[in-house]
């Protein structure tokens, strides 16, 4: 396909010093990338490069859809916080991930389209040439093959989206997509109706199975002017179980998997063993005049890939799982682990043959949420720290809205390095070169 199809847009450079007590940081190399946005809604996308300390940033305007096509979609008599604006203007702000096969494009999506940046032409190019004509919604982290030919996801109809949060639909239709890296055409693999949104696609090591997760918030609406009744309310009807869906590429099947949580977020899949992921589970609702509920203790679930079916196979969880923001499976001494982020702000590492916890490393004092009789918790507005493991696996990197911080696995201690960001508001998470 010729690439001057799609829409696109300038892309603006600059190159940023790390700054902080970089003389305290560990010498290790590794290229990151983590995707912003600024005050001004600009998309930026920082590559982050440990072993010269400096931060590439890149920036670039986001393209908006037809607000006529919004206008057919949009209904007044829409409920709960999907609102017009919230369709035409947010929605299209929120690169979650970015993926990087070489280092001339990066990849990544918001709502309604693919992004890819050439780093050769400074420019994005918005993909499908039609994003802001058929609204489609997009899987906000994705993957490649491990060929790097194809890079998958999945769309559903905006119009399913809007069906589900008003309770008229209980699933979306999803289509497993896929772009070919060569030619920038997309392939469409398979369809079936899924809980929205998908929150994650990713592919095993052994490139046969997708397995995909949808991040659900239910959408009930209530009038009640007490807003603590209100919160009840919901939190007594808002809360669905949740599932994880496996596909086989080649055999073309797709089998579902149901969680004992509402909302799985991110998950792992083990570099070594093809047939294993780990999932975070929460149990989250969001309420506009309140913010980010917990509907009760977060949980990593241990599921295992078989026959034609997925089953779980352990789980891990306790009081430091409030929410559980971003997680790596990592070996270091001979043992598989998986280190996750907590809110608060604490690393927990869960040794994953056992399922027990390894080590936990507190980041700074940050005031745990009382649960309420009833058994939820109201978390303080903060951003969760986004995390990543150097090539060696011996350190642990986690970012937060403002710097990063710097745990040593050998040394047992959280170094005094905070590497403060430039200026820009971190919405996503922190993903390495070829990722």
């Amino acid at each position: 396909m010729d690439q001057t199809n799609f829409k696109t847009q300038d892309v603006s450079t600059e190159l940023i010093e790390f700054r902080g007590n970089v003389s305290h940081l560990p010498k290790f190399k590794g290229i990151y990338f983590n995707v912003l946005h600024d005050k001004n809604n600009n998309i930026q996308v920082d590559r982050i490069d440990f072993g010269m300390r400096k931060i590439l940033r890149r920036t670039f305007t986001p393209l908006f859809v037809n607000p006529i096509k919004i206008s057919e979609i949009y209904k007044d008599e829409n409920s709960f916080n999907v609102t017009e604006s919230y369709l035409k203007d947010i929605l299209v702000q929120i690169p979650h991930t970015c993926h990087t096969p070489s280092e001339k494009y990066l990849f990544m999506t918001n709502a309604y389209s693919i992004i890819c940046v050439d780093t050769n032409r400074n420019k994005a190019m918005f993909i499908p040439e039609s994003f802001d004509e058929k609204l489609m919604l997009y899987s906000k982290t994705n993957c490649f093959s491990n060929d790097y030919k194809f890079f998958y996801f999945i769309r559903w109809p905006m119009e399913d989206m809007v069906s589900v949060r008003n309770g008229k639909a209980k699933y979306v239709r999803c289509e497993i997509c896929r772009l070919k890296l060569d030619s920038f055409e997309i392939e469409q693999l398979h369809t079936f109706s899924f809980p929205e949104d998908v929150h994650q696609v990713s592919i095993s090591a052994d490139n046969k199975y997708l397995v995909l997760t949808s991040f659900v918030i239910n959408y009930p609406q209530f009038s009640d002017p007490n807003i603590l009744k209100e919160m009840k309310k919901y939190y007594k009807a808002g809360l669905h179980n949740s599932k994880v869906a496996t596909y086989d590429i080649h055999n073309n099947k797709l089998w579902e998997t149901q969680l004992p949580v509402p909302s799985p977020g991110h998950f792992e899949l083990d570099p070594d063993d093809s047939s294993m992921i780990y999932v975070s589970a929460h149990n989250l609702f969001v309420l506009p005049q309140i913010g980010t509920v917990g509907g009760g203790y977060a949980s990593i679930i241990k599921l295992k890939i078989g026959d034609n079916q997925t089953n779980i196979v352990d789980s891990f969880s306790d009081s430091d799982c409030l929410r559980t923001t971003q997680h790596r499976v990592f070996t270091y001494n001979g043992k598989k682990l998986l280190v996750f982020t907590t809110t608060p702000f604490k690393f927990t590492i869960v040794d994953l043959m056992t399922m027990t916890v390894y080590r936990k490393i507190r980041i700074y004092p940050d005031p745990k949420p009382e649960p309420t009789k009833e058994g939820y918790f109201v978390f303080e507005e903060q951003s969760p720290l986004s995390l990543e493991i150097s090539k060696d696996s011996k350190y642990i990197i986690a970012a937060s809205n403002t710097c990063f911080y710097i745990y040593g696995m050998d040394e047992d201690y959280l170094f005094d390095v905070i590497l403060y960001l430039p200026r820009g508001r971190g919405i996503g998470h922190t993903f390495p070169f070829k990722r």
